[in-house]
C-alpha cells in the first residue's frame, strides 16, 4: 500500500512515516521541509497536490499549531482543497483531528477541526481524535511542555485539575496506520486515547520526574481564576496562541476509547511504560536478558552477555522491555511455558527476543559448554539419562503450557504491538 502523508515531518507524522515504512508500505510525504525518507512533495496548507494514480490512502495531519494563520477557516479550506482535488476523488481519506473539535468549541482551532470532520465524514472517510500525545522526540505540545518544565522550577496546579487521556506517540502512530489500512463504511470517528484519564498536573509531574529528571514545585491555582483571566485578556482584544491552548485544555471532554482500541486490536502502553522512571527501563531489560539468556544457557549469564542483549534491544527494538512476569525473572526455566512454535508464531516480538537471547547465548563460552559439552564426549548412560530428562520435561510442559501460557501472554501481549518496529 502507498500512503500520502501531509505534515509528515511533524511530531506524529515523522513517527507514523517511519512505522509505515518499517511495515513495508510505500510513503509519499507532503510537507514544507523535505522528509529524509520516502518520496517527497513540497506542501503547505492550501497548496494543491496532483497525486499519482498509485496512492491508496491519504492521511492528513498538516495543521497550523503556531497560531500564525489568523483566518479560522484556512485549515478548513486547505483540507477541502486536498479532498476535492480531482486526483484524490476516489482515494480513502484519514483526517487526524483533535479532542477539542466541536461546533461550539471555545477556540477557532477546535471549531476548524470540527468543520473539517464534517466534510471528511460526508466523504466517507475516517476521523481520528488522538488524546494527549507524549513520548519520543520532543516535538509538538509534548516538546513545548518538556521545554517549559526544564526552564521553570515552579508551575501552577489547576484546581480542579483538567483531565487528559494520554497516548504514547508510537501507539498513536500504530493506531493511525491500522485505521489507514481499514476500509471506511459509514460515519467513523475513532478515539485514540487511554481509557482512564489522569490530571494534567499529574501528567506534567511525570514528565518532570521521568523525562526531565528534576523536581518541579506545583502550587495550587483555582481554575476559575484562569478562565477569568483568559476571558479578560480576550475582551481587551489581545489574541495569543497560548491562550487558545489553555482554553482548549480546560475544555477537553472525556471520551470513551475502549471500543475503538478493541476494534483496532491496539493495546496502549501505560504512563509507567511510556515514561519509565530514570533507570527503570534498562533495569527491566537487564532482568529480561537475565531470564531469557539464563533459560537458554540453563545458568546465570555473565554481565557481558547481558550488556550485549540490552544493546541489541536498544538499537533495534526501541529499547523497551517486554514486561516478563516476575516469576520468569526469578525462575528462567519458566520461559519454557511460552517457548513453543505454536505460541511464537503469533507473537513476533517475543520470538525476536528469544531468538536474540539464543544467538547471544550460543556465541559465548558458556554456550559452547552448554551445547557442545566443551568438546567432551559423554558416557552413553549419561547421554541417555539427559535425553530422557529432556523428553519428560517437554511432555510436562505440553500439559502445563495451556494453563500457564495464556495468563503470562496477556501481560506480555499488552506491550508487544507497541514495541514492534
Amino acid at each position: 500500500m502507498k500512503i500520502l502523508v501531509t505534515g509528515a515531518t511533524g511530531y506524529i507524522g515523522s513517527v507514523f512515516v517511519r512505522r509505515a515504512l518499517a511495515n513495508g508500505h510505500g510513503v509519499v510525504t507532503a510537507s514544507r521541509r523535505r522528509s529524509p525518507v520516502g518520496e517527497w512533495i513540497p506542501y503547505q496548507l492550501g497548496d494543491a497536490i496532483a497525486l499519482s494514480g498509485d496512492v491508496d490512502v491519504i492521511v492528513h495531519m498538516a495543521a497550523d499549531t503556531t497560531g500564525a494563520i489568523n483566518d479560522p477557516e484556512a485549515e478548513f479550506r486547505a483540507a477541502v482543497a486536498l479532498m476535492d482535488a480531482p486526483s484524490a476523488a476516489d482515494i480513502p481519506f484519514v483526517f487526524v483531528s483533535s479532542q477539542t473539535a466541536r461546533a461550539d468549541a471555545p477556540t477557532a482551532y477546535g471549531r476548524s477541526k470540527w468543520m473539517i470532520e464534517q466534510r471528511v465524514l460526508a466523504r466517507g472517510g475516517w476521523v481520528v481524535r488522538p488524546g494527549q500525545v507524549y513520548g519520543g522526540p520532543e516535538l509538538g505540545l509534548f516538546g513545548t511542555l518538556t521545554s517549559l518544565l526544564r526552564r521553570l522550577p515552579v508551575l501552577p496546579a489547576l484546581v480542579p485539575g483538567p483531565l487528559i487521556q494520554p497516548i504514547h506517540v508510537e501507539d498513536c502512530a500504530e493506531g493511525l496506520l491500522r485505521v489507514a489500512l481499514m476500509k471506511p463504511a459509514g460515519l467513523h470517528v475513532i478515539h485514540l486515547a487511554a481509557a482512564e484519564p489522569v490530571t494534567f498536573t499529574e501528567f506534567l509531574r511525570r514528565i518532570a520526574s521521568d523525562r526531565v529528571r528534576k523536581r518541579v514545585v506545583f502550587i495550587p491555582f483555582p481554575t476559575v481564576l484562569l478562565r477569568g483571566a483568559i476571558y479578560g485578556i480576550r475582551r481587551i482584544g489581545v489574541s495569543l496562541p497560548v491562550l487558545d491552548k489553555l482554553d482548549s485544555l480546560l475544555d477537553v471532554p472525556r471520551v470513551s476509547s475502549g471500543d475503538d482500541m478493541s476494534a483496532l486490536g491496539l493495546a496502549l502502553r501505560s504512563l509507567d511504560d511510556g515514561m519509565p522512571k530514570a533507570g527503570n527501563g534498562r533495569r527491566r531489560l537487564l532482568e529480561e536478558g537475565r531470564a531469557l539468556i539464563g533459560y537458554v544457557l540453563r545458568s546465570a549469564p555473565s554481565g557481558q552477555l547481558l550488556s550485549r542483549y540490552v544493546r541489541s534491544v536498544e538499537s533495534v527494538r526501541q529499547g523497551r522491555a517486554l514486561g516478563l512476569p516476575r516469576s520468569m525473572v526469578v525462575m528462567p526455566a519458566l520461559v519454557a511455558a511460552i517457548d513453543s512454535p505454536a505460541i511464537l508464531r503469533n507473537h513476533e516480538e517475543l520470538r525476536w527476543r528469544i531468538d536474540a537471547a539464543t544467538v547471544i547465548g550460543e556465541a559465548s563460552p558458556a554456550g559452547f559448554r552448554r551445547f557442545m559439552r566443551g568438546g567432551q564426549r559423554e558416557a552413553t548412560p549419561t547421554a541417555v539419562m539427559r535425553l530422557a530428562r529432556a523428553v519428560l520435561a517437554e511432555i510436562a510442559w505440553r500439559v502445563v503450557r495451556p494453563i500457564l501460557a495464556p495468563m503470562w501472554l496477556r501481560r506480555i501481549g499488552a506491550l508487544q504491538e507497541s514495541a514492534r518496529v
